[in-house]
């Protein structure tokens, strides 16, 4: 059975969402997930959390990016909760940097692994991010299926 073509522009706009989007997650990821302790250090840099916390989320953070990643390529009945994961790390990722510029730090982003300054641009940036994942999630959760369960092509 082959896919569904892609109908309309919103079909493509979405595919080019959802597929940029696992690969920035998945570029994230696997930095940090190689050398989990300096992620660690870069979110405790954020000074939001306590040090033990520190630790656990930059030891299991870019997991949770990967497996996001995973189910945002997956098949369809994974991609509405993978999109929800996504919109809440967007969320917290834009609200951890710009927590940070506001108030001053001068600390690395750590978002990829290293580099990259904490700047204005980065926190719009990380905002419109979760735009995307926002609306993102909404249509992937309004969409009707392809085929309704009644009306499936019969193998």
């Amino acid at each position: 059975m082959t896919p569904a073509p892609l109908r309309s522009p919103v079909a493509l706009l979405a595919l080019l969402c959802r597929l940029g989007f696992a690969a920035l997650l998945l570029v994230a990821a696997i930095p940090k997930i190689i050398d989990p302790s300096s992620f660690s250090i870069s979110v405790a840099n954020y000074r939001l959390l306590p040090a033990a916390t520190s630790a656990f989320v930059g030891h299991t953070l870019p997991w949770l990016e990967l497996v996001t990643a995973l189910g945002l390529l997956a098949s369809r009945q994974w991609r509405a909760g993978a999109w929800l994961l996504a919109t809440g790390l967007s969320l917290v990722f834009a609200g951890a940097v710009a927590s940070a510029w506001w108030r001053g730090l001068d600390i690395e982003c750590g978002c990829f692994g290293s580099g990259g300054s904490i700047t204005a641009y980065s926190v719009l940036l990380r905002i419109g991010l979760f735009a995307i994942a926002l609306a993102s999630a909404i249509h992937s959760c309004l969409l009707p299926p392809a085929h309704p369960p009644s009306q499936r092509p019969a193998p």
